[in-house]
This record gives C-alpha cells, sequence and structure tokens, in this order.
C-alpha cells in the first residue's frame, strides 16, 4: 500500500468527465437487451473507479491540512 504522502493527486478534467457521463446515458438509451445495459454499467464503473479514489485522497488532504490549521489557530490564541 502507498503512504499517503506518495499518493499522486490529478485534478479531474470535468468536461471529459461531463462527455463520458452523456456518451454513457444515451449507449443505455439505445441497449437493446438487459446483457447490454449490464455490460455498459460494469464498463462505466471500472472507468469511474479511479475518480472515487480521487475524490477520497483530496477528501483526506483537505481535512487534514483544515485540522492543522485550527489547530494552530487554537494554540495561538491560548499561548496569547
Amino acid at each position: 500500500m502507498e503512504k499517503f504522502s506518495e499518493i499522486v493527486y490529478t485534478r479531474p478534467d470535468a468536461k471529459a468527465a461531463e462527455t463520458s457521463a452523456r456518451q454513457y446515458l444515451e449507449h443505455l438509451k439505445q441497449a437493446k437487451s438487459y446483457e447490454e445495459m449490464k455490460r455498459l454499467f460494469t464498463e462505466h464503473v471500472k472507468e469511474n473507479e479511479m475518480w472515487s479514489g480521487m475524490q477520497t485522497v483530496a477528501i483526506s488532504a483537505t481535512l487534514l491540512i483544515q485540522g492543522m490549521n485550527f489547530m494552530r489557530k487554537k494554540c495561538s490564541f491560548s499561548m496569547k
């Protein structure tokens, strides 16, 4: 497992994600069977697994930074 400090964050391409989602929905509308819809869904989930991981990294980093800033302010306030 990677160390948190070694995880590289890549900013998501929102425009590409939106285009991909629209294409996915269009393909679902055109699906002729349940099997085809299931295949499309499975492919879509696999393609978007990275986004979930990156979201977790971004949220964790943000919470860590906010917590550190809060404690810095609290400590500097109590020392005055």
